[in-house]
């Protein structure tokens, strides 16, 4: 491996305890997914070009969710169990690490054979399957993953942050295929007295930038009225605390709440706490 810049969280793992929930409400159907994870992210080399790689690895995990999501669920974690990143300076999430390994090794690894066993008796497994392939060869993948699961809440990009300024934000399909909820983000910024940072973000819809005559179709074939009234509503926060001078992320939440009143909910919490290092 090539030389590696010195930094004083170089191969010293970090573990964390990650709880997620997620609610949604579509087409009348309401599901409820909760996720506690416990993960370990150590940072592996650091380049001249200011490149972080890290690997993060999932050494528990326990779902609750309905049979469906469950095996959606399933699927995730054969991507999450092990996972490459690389972050900018600011601790920002920009690269996923060997994405088509990651893809060639589930196509033609023993473990894509044992899930088609296991819920062969399932009618929707193929489509479930197809659905995990196309998003692992998406090249969008790693902006999904900054705000679903996981690794946007361990590598936000608030390292150095020490202004309140504002920022626009776009989360990509975040409302469907090609459909992406962007918002206006305020940041504040807190130094507190034992030195650590807590940066703390409120969003709103960025109205100018949003697509909303697509999304107001959408709504109004899903209740099968072409006059619906779609308002939506959306509600986005974000706060963590990290150790200036290590980068060390010491807690973090995001909470994203996008709603069309009594027809269409998604809404997801992340809590993040470092446990042991």
């Amino acid at each position: 491996m090539p030389y590696s810049l010195p930094h004083p969280l170089l191969e010293v793992p970090l573990q964390y305890d990650f709880k997620s929930q997620a609610n949604t409400f579509v087409n009348g159907q309401r599901s409820t997914q909760k996720t506690h994870l416990q993960l370990r992210s150590t940072l592996t080399y650091l380049n001249a070009r200011q490149q972080y790689f890290y690997c993060v690895e999932q050494l528990r995990c326990h779902y609750e969710s309905g049979p469906r999501v469950a095996v959606l669920a399933e699927l995730a974690q054969s991507l999450n169990r092990r996972l490459c990143v690389v972050t900018d300076e600011s601790g920002y999430l920009s690269e996923l690490d060997g994405q088509a390994a990651l893809y060639q090794q589930w196509r033609y690894g023993h473990e894509r054979e044992a899930f088609l066993k296991k819920h062969r008796a399932n009618p929707h497994t193929g489509r479930f399957m197809a659905d995990f392939e196309q998003g692992l060869q998406n090249p969008v993948l790693v902006e999904q993953m900054r705000h679903k699961g996981h690794p946007g809440v361990l590598f936000p990009g608030v390292l150095g942050v020490a202004h309140a300024h504002s920022v626009r934000k776009r989360l990509t399909d975040y409302l469907g295929p090609g459909l992406d909820l962007p918002l206006l983000v305020e940041v504040a910024v807190v130094v507190r007295p034992d030195g650590c940072r807590q940066v703390e973000t409120n969003g709103r819809l960025d109205e100018a930038a949003f697509d909303g005559p697509r999304f107001r179709r959408l709504i109004r074939q899903m209740v099968d009225a072409p006059n619906y009234p779609v308002e939506l509503e959306v509600g986005y926060r974000e706060r963590y605390v990290v150790e200036p001078a290590t980068g060390r992320v010491l807690s973090g939440g995001q909470h994203l709440r996008a709603m069309v009143q009594g027809v269409y909910l998604s809404e997801v919490i992340h809590e993040l706490t470092l446990s042991a290092c």
